[in-house]
């Protein structure tokens, strides 16, 4: 019964690494849009429009729901631009929640094309996201950074950090090996799956069937990994 329990494990594990390729990688970084289709009768009406918001003072973001995709980057003002099917564009919820922009949509829908949020922002210090979602972010330079990521999300980031905090678990997955950091601490679960380079201090702590791969050669490694999860340095 142990080793039927273990096989049934890891295969539930790898249906969650399919469904977190199909949904992260597929849908937002491929070229040919695809149908996002989530039980609802509301289709989106195939012509996108762009909207600028009034939105300031944020240095955190929050994306939840499905089929947005958000690309930020970190410059001098301000600047929240959504596009999206007209009809659906009063569904793109934006708030802002103390210093954190938080970006969600307010009810299902079908439609074709991915909704694409642009940000620019002088610094981002958080980064949570869920569902089926995508976020990256470029040309970061900032003291601390701190990522939580679930459910079949991804993320990706490029720049410079002093400090880095993940707790990433699901299916999802990060790719931050385009950014420095001095130190960081990792808390994996589920079956995602990250990315890193670090220079000087790594802290991790990795479960379940997820896996961490860092760049770097860090001079203090505290590292602790249990299931069928693993660590490895990579060139």
């Amino acid at each position: 019964m142990k080793k039927v329990g273990i096989i049934i494990f890891i295969a539930a594990i790898a249906v969650g690494v399919v469904i977190s390729n199909v949904f992260s990688f597929a849908s937002y970084v491929g070229s040919s849009p695809i149908s996002f289709s989530f039980g609802s009768k509301l289709k989106g009406s195939g012509n996108l429009v762009t909207e600028q918001r009034d939105l300031k003072g944020f240095t955190g973001i929050d994306v939840s729901g499905a089929a947005l995709q958000v690309e930020i980057t970190a410059q001098k003002e301000y600047s929240v631009v959504i596009e999206a099917d007209d009809n659906l564009m009063p569904l793109i919820k934006t708030e802002i929640n103390g210093r954190t922009l938080q970006i969600s949509t307010k009810k299902s829908f079908r439609t074709k094309n991915r909704i694409k949020v642009k940000i620019s922002a002088p610094n981002i210090d958080s980064i949570e996201n869920s569902g089926v979602t995508y976020v990256s972010l470029t040309n970061l330079s900032t003291d601390s950074l701190k990522i939580d990521s679930s459910g079949a999300s991804k993320v990706k980031v490029e720049g410079t950090a002093k400090n880095l905090k993940v707790d990433i678990s699901g299916a999802s997955h990060l790719e931050a090996s385009g950014l420095i950091t001095n130190e960081a601490n990792v808390e994996s679960s589920g079956a995602s799956s990250s990315k890193i380079n670090v220079k000087d201090r790594l802290i991790a702590d990795i479960s379940g069937a997820s896996s961490l791969k860092y760049k770097g050669n860090p001079e203090n490694v505290v590292k602790h990994s249990s299931g069928v999860s693993s660590i490895h340095q990579i060139d």
